[in-house]
């Protein structure tokens, strides 16, 4: 064999060798966040937390969004309270709730470890976690939303005479608690249809009559309401449930996000009028499979600009940037205008 065909061999089996390490260094990132292997917030480049940003330690980019968002729609929410989450989670938010400032590594790691130590059920170290979650338990005893959701069952008889089984009934006590809507199975797919589907009047008839305690089964329609507080805030969170169960993400696209009306017909307790809302913020987490994989990052309108918050990288996006990526949101934050 000739030197020259010897060295090209030789050159060629690098070459394997090298896609073969890649490959195998990609697949090693399965289990982990896969925004190590994708996300400049990890590149040595960009070690330095631009202003507004937090660097990322390990899987804690569903840390990092749920702080954006805290900082600029919640900026109060650890004053007054004890303990080193609160003292840790003040010196973040005055930092980046206006953007003028980075969070140093020192800071986020002091955060992470009050937050592993005060929920050791719930998040475990260098374990990717659901953004979700981690707000809930963040502003645990600090009202999210001004809404409340309301059920009662009734059936209508021939004369138009409503029989109210129990009454209103609110579903939940905790302020905190984000509003959950669902997607519809068919139809098209925009936020308010979302919305709408959620709170869409159902009848249970045949096999799947209401059993009353004392009628026995019965023809009944469960009803669903939004109760709005328009004094308390004019926030409004709206979780979309994506994730079925622990192994399963709905991906379909959800379209028109940028606004959304709760019509009068749907609230309970209204003064006859529709309420709109407008967009201000939401967490979007790639990846197909469940909420301890893939990589979470926040969006949020500061002063009429929409910032994209991908851990220490914050940068300004275009209005239909924007758009696309709140197709594949799954918590949003709307507020309420003025007229």
């Amino acid at each position: 064999m000739h030197l020259s065909t010897e060295r090209q061999l030789t050159k060629n089996l690098l070459k394997i060798a090298c896609v073969c390490i890649v490959f195998v260094g990609l697949e090693s990132c399965q289990g982990r966040d896969l925004s190590l292997a994708i996300s400049p917030s990890y590149s040595e480049q960009t070690q330095v937390a631009d202003l507004g940003g937090i660097p990322n330690l390990g899987n804690t980019c569903y840390m990092n969004a749920g702080l954006q968002i805290i900082a600029k729609f919640y900026p109060d929410v650890f004053d007054g309270k004890p303990g080193l989450l609160a003292e840790t989670g003040r010196v973040i938010v005055a930092k980046i709730k206006d953007d003028r400032n980075a969070v140093a590594r020192e800071d986020a790691e002091r955060f992470y470890d009050a937050l592993l130590h005060t929920n050791q059920t719930r998040f475990r170290k260098n374990r990717q976690e659901d953004a979700e979650e981690c707000l809930t338990v963040l502003l645990q005893g600090s009202p999210t939303s001004s809404c409340s959701v309301w059920k009662r069952i009734i059936s209508v008889n021939e004369e138009q005479t409503i029989h109210n089984y129990g009454g209103w009934q609110r579903q939940s006590d905790h302020d905190s608690e984000m509003l959950k809507i669902y997607l519809p199975n068919n139809g098209k797919k925009t936020m308010q249809a979302c919305f709408e589907y959620t709170f869409e009047d159902e009848r249970l008839v045949g096999e799947n009559r209401y059993l009353d305690k004392f009628l026995g089964k019965v023809d009944a329609t469960p009803q669903t309401r939004l109760a709005i507080d328009r004094e308390s805030s004019t926030l409004l969170v709206v979780h979309l449930v994506r994730f079925l169960d622990a192994n399963l993400k709905n991906t379909k696209n959800v379209t028109e996000t940028l606004s959304l009306t709760v019509p009068a017909r749907i609230q309970y307790g209204n003064d006859g009028s529709d309420l709109k809302y407008h967009l201000q913020g939401f967490i979007v987490h790639s990846g197909n499979d469940t909420t301890h994989f893939g990589h979470y990052m926040a969006y949020i309108n500061q002063s009429g600009q929409w910032k994209q918050y991908d851990d220490a990288c914050v940068q300004k996006v275009t209005q239909e940037d924007t758009e696309e990526a709140a197709q594949q949101a799954y918590l949003y934050f709307y507020r309420r205008s003025a007229s």
